[in-house]
């Protein structure tokens, strides 16, 4: 009940969450390039208008623009840490609105302190930001991932000045 009186009252509220400091940042430091992994979007938000294709040209375009390196998967695979950056756009419909939970990590691979020959694989997330929130618009959806991926290009330059 709660939930709904929340989305009839505030149909433009947002809440941004990071883990994006000094120490986050350092571990941008000395990057060649990353990969973009865009997670897949419910099929009823496809249909909608939003798509992984435009996610991921909208990520790639704003890296190149920076002067990062996008890297195809088999490049990432021969980079030092694996990096990547993750975008995970969870979005669902309710009542003529949408939800929405959207992450931008970067992850890499690492190894633990305590047992140092120990390697994580598949990335453990060095750096993020996210934001959830409640719009009726798809496309302003769409922007608060270009603004989340503005915020991982503007760390980035922060350790790796052009």
């Amino acid at each position: 009940m709660i939930f709904m009186v929340l989305v009839l009252v505030a149909p433009w509220y947002s809440s941004v969450f990071a883990q994006d400091n000094k120490y986050t940042r350092e571990t941008l430091r000395g990057l060649q390039g990353i990969e973009v992994l865009i997670e897949s979007l419910k099929p009823e938000i496809r249909q909608r208008g939003l798509t992984e294709d435009q996610l991921r040209t909208d990520t790639e375009l704003k890296l190149r623009m920076a002067g990062i390196k996008v890297l195809s998967h088999k490049e990432k695979l021969s980079t030092p840490g694996n990096p990547y950056l993750y975008v995970n756009a969870n979005i669902i419909s309710v009542a003529h609105t949408y939800v929405f939970n959207i992450v931008v990590e970067f992850r890499q691979d690492a190894f633990l302190i305590r047992v140092p020959n120990i390697r994580t694989f598949g990335g453990v997330p060095t750096w993020y930001v996210g934001e959830v929130g409640i719009n009726p618009r798809l496309e302003e959806i769409r922007a608060v991932t270009k603004d989340l991926v503005d915020r991982f290009i503007n760390a980035y330059l922060s350790v790796n000045p052009k």
